[in-house]
């Protein structure tokens, strides 16, 4: 599955992906944090920054070197 992504894929997953994460989040989640959050098969972290202020941490993987390459580095993951 990580060969089928190329850069060109990747960045254009990372820059116009709707951002609806959150929004679903603060809809489930309760007002207290996690203590963790695990975010499988993130992407370029979309879902995991929309985590962050739902857990204290949060830790997310995917198969895709170049996916994973186009996540913006945030405090707590």
């Amino acid at each position: 599955m990580s060969d089928v992504y190329n850069n060109k894929i990747s960045k254009h997953y990372a820059a116009y992906r709707p951002p609806v994460h959150k929004a679903i989040l603060e809809s489930i989640f309760p007002t207290e944090p996690f203590k963790h959050g695990l975010d499988i098969g993130c992407g370029t972290g979309v879902s995991t920054i929309a985590l962050v202020p739902f857990c204290a941490q949060t830790t997310s993987v995917d198969p895709s070197q170049l996916m994973l390459e186009q996540a913006q580095p945030t405090a707590n993951i």
